[in-house]
């Protein structure tokens, strides 16, 4: 089996995004509590979206390095969760 497709290999990659993820779904519930109807007009960035569809179907047909295209569309996420919360620090603080 290649590295590509080993999740073990993957591993310490995925807990560092789940403790980010954790910590940025924590701001967005102190957000959430401040000011909900700024909340609505925030523009949601999906930059992490297209990597992590084709990553998924990679992984599922074995072709194409599936778990690095996985990897880019988590990190490229969590660039577009920090982009959108400071945006929301912003605004909040206006």
């Amino acid at each position: 089996m290649s590295v590509a497709y080993d999740p073990v290999e993957w591993h310490d990659l995925f807990v560092a995004a789940a403790g980010a993820s954790a910590a940025l779904l924590g701001l967005l519930f102190v957000a959430v509590s401040i000011n909900l109807w700024r909340l609505g007009r925030l523009t949601v960035r999906l930059m992490g979206t297209v990597p992590l569809l084709v990553g998924g179907f990679a992984v599922l047909l074995e072709v194409g390095g599936g778990l690095y295209w996985i990897a880019a569309g988590v990190i490229l996420a969590i660039c577009g969760a920090v982009a959108n919360a400071w945006v929301l620090l912003v605004e909040i603080l206006r």
